[in-house]
């Protein structure tokens, strides 16, 4: 498997698992995340998404392993 194939797979299981996370109702780790697949995530699973910046996500205003409700608004750090 060469470097961007192993990398794209990371990416596929980490998405996954973000996913995985919010069906649940559970905020994810995000960072590292593209602003771009981050917002499309969280907007599919309910929450209101404000982002700040370019690139990947740094930060999130709502923790990890916080429960949300469909309508959350949450705000992501890229950087």
């Amino acid at each position: 498997m060469t470097d961007t194939q192993t990398d794209s797979m990371k990416v596929m299981l980490g998405e996954s698992a973000v996913e995985n996370s919010l069906k649940r109702g559970v905020i994810p780790v995000l960072n590292g995340l593209s602003g771009k697949d981050a917002l499309y995530l969280l907007e599919n699973n309910g929450l209101q998404v404000r982002i700040q910046g370019i690139g990947t996500v740094k930060k999130q205003s709502i923790d990890a392993g916080s429960k949300f409700a469909r309508g959350a608004q949450i705000t992501l750090i890229l950087g």
